[in-house]
């Protein structure tokens, strides 16, 4: 589990399912991802994927403000050195408060500075300039537009990263 101040991070769990559920099959909520009618998942999709994630290369993670939740977070290793990572911020009473970056530095400190991953990669729709505002603002750099994705590919290191909670 990861603190700072009133904001916490932490591995997701059962208890979490239906949450989960209802965000990603929100499509107010998923429409930045390209899911603007959800994803159509359920609760044994979502309970088995943190299940399997458990032991994989791939982590979920619920974001806290003073004990509610509010966003959720993951990783996935794509090579010894690398990993993507994703955010939503899902309860629109805690957008545009610098929530995100917030709970990016903390959470990309971790995995610099645990996990010495080399890079930190994350994948942005075109239209989303919310969110390619924020990853610019915490030093990643644009390595790829994807034309037929219609997302942008933003890369971290270490030297780059401008930590918000310092």
């Amino acid at each position: 589990m990861l603190r700072f101040g009133n904001l916490r991070v932490r591995q997701a769990q059962e208890t979490d399912v239906q949450q989960l559920v209802s965000w990603w099959n929100d499509g107010n909520i998923m429409a930045h991802a390209g899911f603007p009618n959800g994803v159509g998942t359920n609760t044994e999709c979502v309970s088995n994927l943190l299940k399997k994630d458990a032991f994989g290369k791939v982590e979920h993670f619920m974001l806290e403000f003073d004990s509610r939740s509010v966003g959720e977070m993951h990783y996935r290793q794509t090579d010894e050195c690398s990993v993507e990572i994703g955010i939503k911020i899902c309860d629109f009473a805690f957008h545009r408060q610098g929530l995100g970056k917030k709970f990016l530095s903390l959470f990309i400190n971790y995995l610099f500075e645990v996990f010495h991953y080399a890079q930190i990669v994350v994948h942005v729709d075109c239209n989303n300039m919310v969110a390619r505002h924020v990853y610019e603002q915490l030093g990643f750099k644009l390595i790829n537009t994807g034309k037929e994705k219609n997302e942008r590919t933003y890369s971290l290191i270490q030297s780059d990263f401008i930590n918000y909670l310092i």
